[in-house]
C-alpha cells in the first residue's frame, strides 16, 4: 500500500526539486526547526478571488503536516516563518496570517510581513 504522506515528502519536497526551499519554522512558544517547502512569492493579491473577499499574502507557502519533516500544528497570527530572500540576501521575517488549505497531506498557508 502505498503511504501517500510519504510520496509527498519524497518526490514533493526532496532536495531535487528545484522548486522546494528550506526554511525555519518556529512554532507559537516552540523551537525553529528548519523543513523544507514550496513558496510563493508575490501571494494572493487583495483584490483576488471570489467577489474580492480574501485578504492579500506577501507570500504562500506549502509544507508537510507532520511533526517529523514538517509542521503537526499551525497557530494562525503566532506563528513564524523566516525564508531567505534570494534577490537581496538575507532573509524575511512572516507571520503565519492564514491557512489557504489543510490536507492530510499538507498546508497550504498565507504569510504576511
Amino acid at each position: 500500500m502505498i503511504d501517500l504522506k510519504q510520496e509527498f515528502i519524497d518526490q514533493f519536497l526532496n532536495s531535487e526539486n528545484p522548486f522546494r526551499e528550506s526554511v525555519t519554522y518556529t512554532p507559537s512558544g516552540g523551537t525553529a526547526k528548519v523543513i523544507s517547502g514550496i513558496v510563493k512569492r508575490g501571494g494572493l493579491g487583495k483584490t483576488s478571488g471570489p467577489a474580492k473577499l480574501l485578504s492579500g499574502w506577501d507570500y504562500e507557502l506549502l509544507i508537510s503536516q507532520d511533526a517529523t519533516s514538517g509542521i503537526a500544528t499551525i497557530t494562525k497570527g503566532m506563528d513564524k516563518v523566516l525564508i531567505a530572500s534570494p534577490e537581496v540576501g538575507g532573509t524575511n521575517s512572516f507571520i503565519v496570517a492564514g491557512i489557504i488549505a489543510k490536507t492530510p497531506l499538507c498546508w497550504h498557508l498565507g504569510l504576511k510581513a
